[in-house]
């Protein structure tokens, strides 16, 4: 079942006070114990992290699942926000309209993007590095990339320049780490 945490019909009042928290914002999701999470993460007036929960339903972050969050009355917005047809439209409106970064796990952020899985030969939702080539440089991936993108029939849900994809924690590693390793290791065969 689905649960709404703030009342859909106030999710336009919810975006705008959210749009005006000076700082970062990024809208996410998380797939954990049997439920998934849609939401944002902003930065109070007091300089705290907040999550602000938009839903919340019981299954996984798999692109069929997600995708059914389109589905028509699913979310009724009503009112001013009454133009938002379903939860993506609401999350691209905060990606859009207030620069948003997008934010979650590996998975999540291919998945939304319309990429393959993370074990795919191009896994990165960032760069066009080929997996056998992770401690390498790759072409920053653009809208028209084509390397790892799923099928037509699973389009993205979510579009996001990649100057505002929160880094995945793999991503990081193998960048800064590889890095670090290269620098100060020096090997004594």
């Amino acid at each position: 079942p689905l649960h709404n945490y703030e009342s859909v019909h106030r999710a336009l009042k919810l975006l705008t006070h959210i749009g005006r928290q000076p700082g970062f914002l990024a809208v996410g999701g998380d797939a954990g114990n049997d439920h998934t999470k849609l939401g944002v993460t902003y930065i109070s007036k007091a300089g705290t992290a907040q999550f602000a929960c938009f839903m919340v339903y019981h299954g996984t972050d798999t692109w069929t699942e997600l995708n059914r969050l389109k589905h028509p009355g699913l979310t009724p917005f009503d009112g001013d926000s009454a133009s938002f047809t379903h939860i993506w439209t609401v999350l691209q409106h905060l990606i859009n309209a207030h620069k948003a970064f997008l934010s979650g796990d590996w998975k999540f952020i291919n998945t939304v993007l319309g990429l393959s899985t993370p074990s795919n030969l191009f896994p990165c939702p960032i760069c066009l590095v080929r997996k056998p080539h992770f401690g390498t440089f790759g072409k920053v991936r653009t809208a028209d990339s084509a390397e790892g993108r799923c099928s037509a029939e699973q389009s993205a849900l979510l579009t996001c320049p990649v100057s505002h994809i929160v880094p995945t924690p793999l991503h990081v590693f193998f960048g800064i780490g590889n890095r670090i390793i290269k620098k100060v290791y020096t090997p004594t065969y």
